[in-house]
C-alpha cells in the first residue's frame, strides 16, 4: 500500500527526540516510586538454587556471571 504524498513517516529526529525525552520523564517517575524490600544480591548463577538444566542453558549461552539486574533481580521472581 503506498504512503499519501505530503505525509511524514514516524522515524523523523523530532519524534526520537520527543520519545528520549518521555522516556527519560518516566524513568525518573518510577524511580521515586520504586521500592524494594529485597536487599540480597547472588552473585553467581550456581548460587542461585536454579534447576541444572536452566544452569545448562545459561552457560550454554556463553553466560558467566549474572548482570547487575541479574544479580538482584531473579531470587524474588524466583
Amino acid at each position: 500500500m503506498a504512503r499519501p504524498k505530503g505525509r511524514k513517516t514516524s522515524n523523523t529526529k523530532m519524534d526520537n527526540v520527543s520519545h528520549f525525552r518521555l522516556n527519560v520523564v518516566l524513568e525518573e517517575e518510577v524511580e521515586e516510586l520504586f521500592e524494594t524490600n529485597w536487599e540480597l544480591e547472588v552473585n553467581k548463577f550456581d548460587d542461585m538454587g536454579l534447576k541444572e538444566q536452566v544452569l545448562r542453558g545459561i552457560y550454554g549461552y556463553g553466560f558467566k556471571d549474572p548482570s547487575p539486574i541479574q544479580a538482584k533481580g531473579i531470587l524474588p521472581v524466583i
